[in-house]
């Protein structure tokens, strides 16, 4: 395996926190406080971000072909796009604070927008100048949800 991949994988990882999406709830769950959310919220990001670097790992070691382009794509597509996704469905499961709707609503959206774009183009979640996901990092991190982004 050359060690230009095994830099791609090590990007990847760090990026496996971009993951996340806050909020919405089916009005059944109670609304938890902001400390609560946080607290929940990046705990589920921290778990992920656990859950991919390992699922990262195991893929290393089966040892992908191809050009560093496909290999980058397929990892995309089978390891780091799902997991994103699976981190999202997992926060946008908790009830969002009372008076912070609207702000976690556009970190939600953020989320959801920045990983169809990576869907459509996974060759570019890995860019060097700027993530399919930037806007969620940010908002998110304004919010308080330190482990859902690059750490």
């Amino acid at each position: 395996m050359s060690k230009r991949f095994i830099l791609m994988l090590a990007a990847i990882a760090a990026l496996a926190g971009i993951a996340g999406g806050c909020g919405g709830s089916d009005g059944d769950e109670e609304p938890l406080t902001k400390a609560q959310f946080t607290k929940q919220a990046n705990g589920i990001c921290q778990n992920h971000t656990k859950q991919l670097k390992a699922e990262l790992t195991a893929y290393a070691k089966k040892g992908p072909s191809g050009s560093p382009e496909a290999r980058r794509i397929r990892v995309s597509k089978t390891v780091l796009l799902p997991g994103i996704d699976s981190e999202m469905v997992a926060l946008e499961g908790l009830a969002a604070p009372d008076g912070d709707e609207e702000q976690v609503s556009a970190i939600v959206d953020a989320g959801r927008s920045g990983l169809e774009q990576a869907e459509a183009e996974p060759d570019k979640i890995l860019g060097v100048e700027s993530s399919a996901l930037e806007q969620f990092q940010k908002l998110a991190f304004e919010y308080g949800l330190t482990t859902c982004g690059p750490n």
